[in-house]
């Protein structure tokens, strides 16, 4: 081969040697790229087996996520119609004692009065000699049930040569759509004149939340009346 220049002219001798080359080099190329195709597709293999499983686990937190949200609500929801109906229901409860239309238990014992305590005082069932509530509606919008009340007296302490009064205790249950979530108000009045009549225009009040169902409430866990 000689060269003039920049140019270069092969010998005829030395062309097809070229020619060999050139064609072994072209038919080698292809077998190494997919070779480096394979190698690639086996290297990206577990990656993509890891961002799945990655996708997997936040598809499955989120889901979880979401049905704490959705429980939550829901039990929130069932609360504030446990509080409604218990609120609602210290106010019928007052207008049908005002009224006579509800009945009052005498409390025999001592200190405040407790029969709201007993289990079954606010089952429909448990009606009978024992002191128990009465529901204040046939129904009541979006809970299980309608509120109950129950009404106890007991005669107040007073000075020597003070007139007579009595302590009257309204204890109203609201529940929600589930049975067991329950919202228990209470209502404390001090009436003058004892027991011959109930004037709450002339009565001293006081108002109290309940935080837990009667039956695991401590005797020593109530206010005192007023």
């Amino acid at each position: 081969m000689w060269c003039i220049k920049v140019a270069c002219v092969a010998e005829p001798g030395a062309l097809s040697v070229a020619n060999a080359v050139e064609t072994a080099y072209t038919l080698d190329t292809p077998a190494q790229s997919r070779g480096a195709s394979s190698l690639q597709r086996g290297a990206s293999l577990p990656i993509v087996l890891a961002l799945t499983a990655l996708l997997q686990v936040a598809a499955l937190a989120q889901a979880d996520t979401a049905w704490v949200a959705l429980h939550t609500a829901g039990a929130r929801h069932d609360r504030l119609v446990a509080d409604a109906a218990a609120e609602a229901g210290l106010v019928l409860c007052t207008r049908w004692l005002q009224r006579g239309a509800i009945q009052v238990w005498p409390w025999q014992g001592a200190g405040e009065p407790a029969a709201w305590r007993a289990a079954g005082a606010f089952d429909d069932a448990s009606a009978g000699a024992a002191p128990h509530a009465q529901r204040l509606a046939q129904t009541w919008p979006g809970a299980r049930a309608a509120p109950q009340c129950l009404v106890e007296a007991r005669p107040a302490s007073v000075a020597p040569g003070a007139p007579p009064a009595q302590i009257l205790l309204m204890t109203v249950r609201g529940v929600g759509m589930r049975r067991d979530t329950q919202r228990y108000l209470q209502q404390i009045w001090r009436l003058p004149g004892g027991a011959g009549g109930i004037d709450l225009q002339h009565a001293l009040s006081a108002w109290r939340s309940v935080a837990a169902a009667p039956e695991s409430v401590a005797p020593e866990a109530a206010a005192a009346p007023p």
